[in-house]
């Protein structure tokens, strides 16, 4: 089921994908592509602020998930839910403090207003990601990444949409990073919403 639901969303974001992205170099310069592959490096970069915390929460609710250790699982899910937050906040701190700095990453300003602005609305993505990411793990672990899979495809076309529909009718770059951003956040709601509702049991106060 993993794998059905992970390559056949994979055929459709695809066509989403370079639909909007046709639409996009069509509707804005080419600077706006230059600075949307900017900033998306600069986050990635970093991003490494997670240094593997998913990958070595996922491999600890193994053992918990296959006993039942519903005490065990929540307290894991209560500590990954900490340190997200905590790297979600590094993540802001440290993109912020780079927002000055953009000109250094830059070798020729392009002509487009508002540049700090855009590059804040694409950190506050980032970042927002992290808050409620952890549930999502929690799916994973239980070896039902296909539920996961499908809330971000179905999320990512929904965005993907709303963007062809912005740019289309307004051409206006802020107007497309906020529909990135409220898709994001709707996901992880959504998520979040869907694993207290397969694990009720994590809702739970524990130490």
């Amino acid at each position: 089921m993993n794998i059905v639901i992970s390559l056949g969303g994979q055929v459709i974001l695809l066509f989403f994908s370079f639909l909007s992205r046709s639409v996009f170099i069509n509707m804005l310069s080419e600077e706006y592509l230059g600075i949307n592959g900017l900033f998306s490096s600069i986050l990635n970069m970093l991003s490494l602020a997670e240094l593997g915390v998913g990958t070595a929460i996922t491999y600890s609710l193994y053992k918990p998930i296959a006993k039942n250790d519903e005490r065990k699982i929540k307290a894991l899910m209560k500590f990954f839910k900490q340190t997200y937050i905590a790297i979600g906040s590094v993540v802001l701190i440290l993109g912020l403090a780079l927002t000055p700095f953009l000109e250094v990453f830059i070798k020729k300003m392009p002509d487009i207003p508002n540049l700090k602005l855009f590059y804040v609305i694409y950190l506050l993505n980032t970042a927002v990601s992290y808050f409620y990411a952890y549930k999502r793990t929690l799916i994973s672990a239980n070896q039902k990444a296909y539920i996961a899979t499908a809330y971000n495809q179905i999320f990512t076309i929904i965005r993907n949409v709303a963007q062809i529909m912005l740019l289309w009718t307004t051409r206006n770059f802020l107007f497309y990073l906020l529909a990135q951003i409220v898709c994001t956040v709707l996901e992880n709601i959504a998520i979040s919403r869907k694993a207290d509702a397969m694990f009720p049991y994590i809702k739970e106060n524990c130490s």
